[in-house]
């Protein structure tokens, strides 16, 4: 009997094939009359009955009706269930590139990586000719990273259908993956000529153009996007921090807001709108927008991060380094929560725990600095030998730190001092004649040295606490002591009167810039009085400056135009020492005064830099140093009318 059920079960898979399904259920129902136990025969009847598409009515393919039925098992996101279909299908089509197509998309969208490229591998077997499963391969291996694999099928895609407009954009993104914006933006202008009303592919032109810094004509994309989709909030998102790029802060918010009336659930707006508004001096209206980021995607770190920034802007250290300690629960190693925490910790005073997370700056993903590359070990406190020293972040860090060059100097049998080359004629004169002095762009041999530090990492050894500041108390640098009193004598004459040198302007970006700088009409106007000379210490181009001070309120500032304030900075500290009195804001002018000893004051706006701490007068890097600070955010009229009087009593 029982090769009597195998012959009927060979006629049941027979009957399927040529579709003559009714016939079929008819054998397997007499099988399982008398069999019901045959695993075959239900096995067989089960599959039959649970879909419509095992039918062959001719040639190697199924029909349309079958590949729409699965189809709509996709759009519901089934794909287990598809692939279960797509199975009974190439027992029946075992040739179908189209099957092993969908396949391999299926796969793709659970996951199964390595399988779908079996699949349109398979695909490609039976139909060498189809670009789409090229294009499919690519996209699993941009998706896996395989980046030069992607482009590869990419373009046998599109040797095999030209005008393959997909094939084109995805190439230019794993362009831009790879970092080769420019090759992705050609990639975008063909496919631009071929389907010139593709929103994406304008978006995604703008994104590579705003990689290369090249902002109007990102902007230019954006805009382009937003004609073919008004709706589009991630080109409206895209352009408002291309904007915030060019400077334009309040156009950017303008964008924002239109890109959030669009879709009102974005956090990421409301994250960006944030900083933006946190940059322009509204701290109050930032911790609000990142607060409904929040409330839209509580898990979203980098929106603790900028909350806890703009809560800084707002001098509430404790309920930013709450904020940080957020997003570090959230991600772990987010380097850039763990540095602005570090200046968190700094600015409230708590050295150690700030500098112990300031050593994640290494790890940000903007860094301040290149990191040495070397294959020497990082300096400890009790390391021995040769140790090389290397400069990191601007100038005025530069300075700060190197008052504990004389500390590691001490513990240390050699030590070379890799560092701006405009700063070696100061620190060779300052410290110990058998340093090395190197400048920063020059390559060090590695033998030359056993361990090596940066300049940053010095504190976190050597100022744990603010009674290590003590160490070095006093003037470290020293000027070029006959040349500042020649500079002296020039400028005093016969008048006698004090010398007070000015700095007006200083930060690097045009936020900081602002909020850090003061008009030098307002300054002047400030300090001008009969017994008193006005000495520039700006760098820059200031001409202009002078003389429409001149002109319009009849004081003068004195300039030296032999001392370039920029690139001569030992001529500058000459200058400064020549001085009586400093006053600047906060940038590289108040760093080489307070390392030279001169009484400088500083002007330091409501949210300052972390190095000067809070509710100080006084600073632990510099001693002969007194900070005036905005009690209002962008009020300097109580810091000028403290220094008038300070500076009067002095007189």
């Amino acid at each position: 009997m029982s090769l009597d059920v195998d012959k009927a079960l060979r006629r049941a898979a027979r009957l399927i094939e040529n579709a003559e399904l009714t016939a079929a259920e008819t054998i397997y129902k007499d099988i399982l009359t008398s069999f019901p136990k045959n695993s075959k025969a239900l096995r067989g009847y089960q599959r039959m009955k649970s879909t419509d598409v095992v039918t062959r009515p001719e040639g190697s393919a199924p029909s349309p009706q079958q590949m729409q039925a699965v189809m709509a098992l996709c759009h519901q996101g089934q794909f287990t269930e598809v692939l279960s279909k797509l199975d009974l299908l190439l027992e029946a089509f075992p040739d179908a590139p189209a099957v092993y197509n969908l396949q391999g998309a299926s796969r793709a969208a659970l996951g199964r990586y390595d399988g779908a490229v079996d699949s349109f591998k398979r695909a490609i077997k039976l139909k060498p000719d189809d670009a789409s499963s090229y294009f499919n391969i690519g996209n699993v291996q941009k998706e896996t990273g395989a980046l030069d694999a992607a482009i590869a099928n990419y373009d046998s895609a599109l040797k095999i259908k030209p005008d393959h407009v997909a094939a084109l954009r995805n190439k230019g993104n794993v362009l831009q993956d790879k970092g080769d914006a420019r090759a992705a933006i050609a990639s975008y202008k063909s496919a631009i000529e071929i389907e010139p009303q593709n929103a994406a592919t304008h978006y995604n032109m703008g994104v590579a153009l705003q990689g290369l810094g090249d902002i109007k004509a990102a902007v230019d994309c954006y805009k382009q996007a937003l004609r073919i989709k008004p709706d589009y909030a991630q080109a409206y998102t895209n352009m408002g921090n291309a904007l915030y790029e060019k400077g334009d802060t309040a156009a950017a918010i303008k964008i924002l807001k239109k890109a959030l009336k669009i879709n009102p659930n974005y956090a990421e707006i409301y994250s960006n709108m944030g900083h933006f508004l946190a940059e322009i001096g509204q701290p109050s209206a930032a911790i609000d927008s990142f607060k409904q980021a929040l409330k839209i995607k509580p898990d979203y770190a980098e929106a603790y991060n900028n909350l806890g920034i703009a809560l800084l802007g707002k001098g509430e250290l404790d309920a930013a380094i709450d904020s940080f300690k957020q997003a570090l629960k959230i991600k772990p190693d987010y380097a850039e929560a763990y540095t602005n925490r570090a200046h968190a910790f700094l600015k409230s005073g708590d050295f150690a725990l700030g500098w112990q997370d300031y050593e994640w700056r290494w790890k940000k993903s903007n860094l301040d600095s290149a990191p040495l590359t070397t294959d020497r070990p990082a300096w400890q406190p009790q390391t021995a030998g040769r140790v090389l020293l290397w400069s990191e972040q601007g100038v005025g860090d530069m300075i700060m730190f190197a008052s504990i060059i004389p500390e590691l100097y001490e513990c240390s049998e050699q030590v070379i001092v890799q560092t701006d080359a405009r700063l070696i004629p100061l620190f060779r004169r300052a410290f110990p004649r058998d340093i090395v002095y190197c400048d920063h762009t020059e390559i060090i041999a590695e033998n030359r040295y056993d361990s090596h530090i940066p300049m940053g990492s010095l504190p976190r050894y050597f100022r744990p606490d603010l009674a290590s500041f003590q160490k070095a108390s006093g003037a470290y640098l020293k000027p070029d002591a006959a040349r500042a009193a020649r500079l002296r004598q020039n400028l005093l004459g016969a008048t006698g009167q004090s010398l007070c040198g000015i700095s007006w302007r200083g930060g690097k970006e045009a936020t900081s810039k602002a909020r850090r700088s003061i008009a030098l009409n307002q300054l002047a106007q400030a300090l001008a009085a009969q017994n008193v000379t006005l000495v520039n210490l700006q760098y820059g181009a200031v001409d202009d400056e002078l003389q429409a001070l001149k002109r319009d309120f009849g004081i003068s500032v004195v300039d030296v135009s032999e001392i370039d304030k920029f690139y001569d900075l030992d001529g500058l500290a000459a200058l400064i020492s020549a001085c009586d009195h400093i006053v600047s804001v906060d940038n590289v002018t108040v760093h080489l005064a307070g390392a030279l000893g001169q009484a400088t004051r500083v002007l330091l706006p409501f949210a300052c830099d972390w190095r000067w701490m809070v509710d100080r007068s006084d600073s632990p890097w510099y001693p002969e140093m007194t900070l005036y600070r905005q009690k209002i955010r962008g009020d300097w009229a109580g810091v000028f009318e403290a220094i008038k009087q300070d500076l009067r009593v002095m007189r």
